[in-house]
This record gives structure tokens, C-alpha cells and sequence, in this order.
């Protein structure tokens, strides 16, 4: 790398060792696509085949089951988790909807295996949750991923809606997005503006403040940053964040660490008497969209996180984190077929 390079935050699942804040551009996701780490890319990426996928997902699984360290970050997160939910929710199997969003190629990325084997440990390890009624998506799930998240009994939702899901106002929510642009959360967030539902959801996904500081630091226009935290600009006063996954010491170092691969991730929620006293006005008028004007706003400038996408998907652009329906409707190898 040249010493002279630009140095850009481009939202890794797993971040530069040296720095935890920056990142050169070049990267792009690139372990997330299979990419190479030319400033110009192809999507073409090599699978792992079913065997070796579930071979490195049940050792992943062993990690967070067996290990003592594994089992302290699990437990942790499931100690906030029963802090967030109503306690009555605890009499109540099956009660909350799970929703996974921006995981990246489990067949690919190794990250994105291990986020997954948390996740499928934590629907196993709370009564509240189901396989049945987990839900995931990301553009760059192929054919082998989905078969074997389905495989899992989990769900793949099979259109690219920007993170705009409409959620039951009925059931909890439990949504993890790792390491996910701020769009993707406002949209998310947006498309279920309501005091009801917004106390019904909890969050696992990057701290708000440190996001903010990040997305701040590529040097976006202000436009843009205030369009990617519309929701959370007005919502962060009343987050609460729960103790898990805080950064440790190392014995006998001076390193502090995370989870790896969860870095900045914790389980995050809103607390219900600060959404009741917000105005009505408030929820009347929610906040512009982030993609609805944001794409458009991002696309007409000379995005230097910008790779260049297959034939298959030509003269489309990829965003770090942020694929929009018009580059991929559905995956970026096809659509879904559900045998």
C-alpha cells in the first residue's frame, strides 16, 4: 500500500487491525462479495460446497457453545435480551420475530459464518425465539447460502427492499444487523415509525455514537450524513444500551478486545417512557427516507467506495453496506428459486 493512499471508512464486518476507525478504501466489502482488492472488481466469487460450510458453522456453533469465552459473550447477550423484552414475554414461546439483515455470504466470508452461527445459537438458546420465524436477507446471498440458511429452518426473504420491512405491530422484534450502513437502520426504522412498534423492537447492532463518528470521518456531504440518521438523530436520546460485548483487557497485555467479528456491536433498545412522552407531532411527520433521496444523492457523486459489478449486473454500483433494488432486485446471482 502506498503511504501517500487515502485512507476511507468503508464499514467492514471485520476491521483493520491497526485501526479500528479507518480503512483503506480498496477493501470495499471485498471479504462480504468475494471481491479482490482492485480498485475495479469483479462479483465473480468461489463458494465454499455444503460440506465444508457446515463443517466451519458447527465448529463456529462449538465455539459459542463449549469455549468459556464464547459462552461468556452468549450469556451476556442473552442477560440484555431478557433486560430488553418485557419480562412478560418470558411465558411467551416464540413471541418475538427475528430479522437479520446485511450478514454478508456465510459460503464466503468467514465473518458472516460466525455472525450467523451466533445468531442461529441465540434462537436456540431463547425460548422467545424460532427458526421458523427468522427472517434474513442480503443481496449477496447465492444460491448455496440460501439453501443453507433454509437448511437451518430459518427463512430467506427473496426481494430487496432497502431494510423496508414493515414489521407486525403484534409481535416483538429482535433485528441483527452486523456492521450495516446507518441507511439501512433509518430505513428499517422509517418504515415502522410508530411509538408502538419502535418500543416493540430490540436492536442488535453497532453503537449509534460511534457510527455517527465514523460515517463522519469519510467526509460525506452533510446532506447525505443527515439523511442517514434522520431516525436516529431523533431517536438515540432514549437508547438503551445493554452491557454485553463490552471491549476486555487481555491478561498480561495492554490490548483491549471485542468479539471478534462483533466489534461495536451490543444489544440495543428504546426505553418506553421516553417514546410515550415524545410529541405526536413527532410521529405525525416522520423524517425523509434515506434511500428514497439517498441513492439518487450518492449516486451523483464520485462515490470513491464505488466497484464496478459483473457483467451479469452491468453499469450497476455498489455502495460499502448499501445495495440498492435497482442494482440487485433480488441476489446478485439470480432470483430466488425455492426448490
Amino acid at each position: 500500500m502506498q503511504e501517500d493512499s487515502p485512507w476511507l471508512r468503508a464499514y467492514p464486518r471485520r476491521r483493520h487491525r491497526k485501526n479500528t476507525t479507518l480503512r483503506y478504501p480498496t477493501h470495499l466489502r471485498a471479504d462480504d462479495c468475494g471481491l479482490t482488492t482492485s480498485r475495479v472488481v469483479s462479483l465473480e466469487e468461489v463458494e465454499d460446497d455444503f460440506t465444508t460450510v457446515y463443517s466451519k458453522f458447527t465448529l463456529f456453533r462449538s465455539y459459542f457453545l463449549h469455549s468459556g469465552t464464547g459462552q461468556n459473550f452468549v450469556n451476556s447477550l442473552l442477560a440484555d435480551l431478557r433486560r430488553a423484552f418485557p419480562a412478560s414475554t418470558l411465558s411467551e414461546p416464540g413471541c418475538v420475530d427475528v430479522l437479520c439483515l446485511g450478514l454478508g455470504n456465510p459460503a464466503t466470508n468467514r465473518a458472516s459464518l460466525r455472525q450467523l452461527a451466533l445468531l442461529d445459537v441465540l434462537v436456540e438458546r431463547d425460548t422467545r425465539f424460532a427458526r421458523s420465524r427468522t427472517r434474513l436477507y442480503d443481496p449477496v446471498f447465492r444460491y448455496a447460502s440460501r439453501q443453507f440458511i433454509r437448511g437451518l429452518g430459518m427463512q430467506v426473504i427473496s426481494k430487496n427492499q432497502e431494510a423496508r420491512y414493515p414489521l407486525s405491530p403484534d409481535r416483538y422484534h429482535f433485528i441483527m444487523l452486523p456492521h450495516c450502513a446507518p441507511g439501512l437502520l433509518n430505513n428499517l426504522l422509517l418504515t415502522n415509525w410508530s411509538k408502538h412498534l419502535l418500543d416493540r423492537i430490540v436492536l442488535f447492532s453497532n453503537g449509534w455514537r460511534e457510527t455517527r463518528a465514523e460515517f463522519n470521518a469519510t467526509g460525506e456531504p452533510e446532506d447525505v450524513i443527515a439523511q442517514a440518521f434522520a431516525c436516529i438523530n431523533i431517536l438515540e436520546p432514549m437508547l438503551v444500551v445493554g452491557d454485553g460485548n463490552q471491549v476486555w483487557k487481555k491478561r498480561r497485555t495492554s490490548r483491549c478486545l471485542e468479539e471478534r467479528d462483533f466489534e461495536g456491536m451490543q444489544i440495543q433498545w428504546f426505553r418506553s417512557e421516553s417514546l410515550a412522552e415524545m410529541p405526536q407531532n413527532i410521529w405525525d411527520q416522520p423524517p425523509s427516507t434515506f434511500v428514497t433521496e439517498g441513492s439518487q444523492a450518492i449516486d451523483s457523486l464520485e462515490h470513491s467506495k464505488t466497484v464496478l459489478a459483473s457483467d451479469s449486473i452491468d453499469h450497476s454500483r455498489f455502495y460499502a453496506d448499501l445495495i440498492d433494488f435497482q442494482t440487485v432486485p433480488c441476489f446478485i446471482d439470480s432470483a430466488d428459486e425455492i426448490p
